[in-house]
């Protein structure tokens, strides 16, 4: 996110529902957008992600996700997946 000049936060806690907090990879401020890498396959791992997600779906967030599966085309990915919520100079919209 640094070669395109985007903010973001890392690893912090947000409150986005009374009484819950997530903390999500990364958050970018500017375009209240946040990301998720999953870099796990375990069954309560799994679990765990899911939750995630449907909190993140109840309160209206914008969300991007990874899966650590996608590794090795990772920044391509990650660019096309965030076009749908910021303009990268370069990214064709997915």
């Amino acid at each position: 996110m640094n070669a395109h000049n985007i903010a973001f936060r890392y690893d912090e806690r947000f409150r986005i529902v009374d009484g819950c907090a997530i903390r999500p990879d990364f958050y970018l401020p500017e375009f209240d957008v946040y990301i998720e890498y999953w870099g796990m396959d375990t069954a309560d791992y799994k679990i765990g992600m899911l939750k995630k997600q449907k909190l993140y779906q109840q309160q209206g967030k914008r969300l991007v996700t990874m899966h650590f599966s996608e590794k090795d085309r990772l920044e391509e990915l990650l660019a096309a997946k965030l076009s749908q919520y910021v303009h990268l100079p370069g990214v064709n919209r997915a």
